[in-house]
């Protein structure tokens, strides 16, 4: 079993391709190249964490997208995930949900965090949220 972390895969969300120079056509074309290059990276036995931001489609979309990728998946909530996570049928997707979570030498959140716990013992901080921002 591996493990891999990656964040704000904003399926659905059009603005995302400009505003991050990510190089697909449409929406639909970003939505099967994610799902493409996961399955192609991640097995039926690996983890993966996202770090929100999951998808701005439509639950039943949104749940068809997570049932095709492949692994167990954990989730910490993102600032725009909030809405998708008012629905069973969504939180079902994944093995378990986090506002924050810290495991061995790992903190995960969605946003950067200045300082945190056992940085200095060589702990390492993974967030999303800043779409390539500083």
């Amino acid at each position: 079993m591996k493990s891999f972390i990656t964040s704000d895969l904003h399926f659905g969300h059009n603005e995302i391709i400009n505003r991050c120079a990510r190089y697909y056509r449409d929406i639909d074309d970003m939505d099967e190249g994610i799902i493409s290059n996961w399955n192609s990276m991640i097995g039926y036995n690996d983890l993966t964490y996202i770090l929100g931001d999951v998808s701005f489609r439509p639950l039943k979309d949104t749940v068809s997208i997570l049932k095709r990728l492949n692994g167990t998946k954990i989730l910490i909530k993102g600032n725009n995930d909030h809405d998708l996570l008012c629905y069973q049928e969504f939180r079902d997707q994944f093995d378990c949900i986090h506002e924050y979570l810290e495991t061995d030498d790992l903190v995960l959140f969605h946003y950067p965090i200045y300082d945190w716990n056992d940085r200095l013992k060589g702990a390492i901080h993974f967030h999303g949220h800043m779409h390539g921002k500083p």
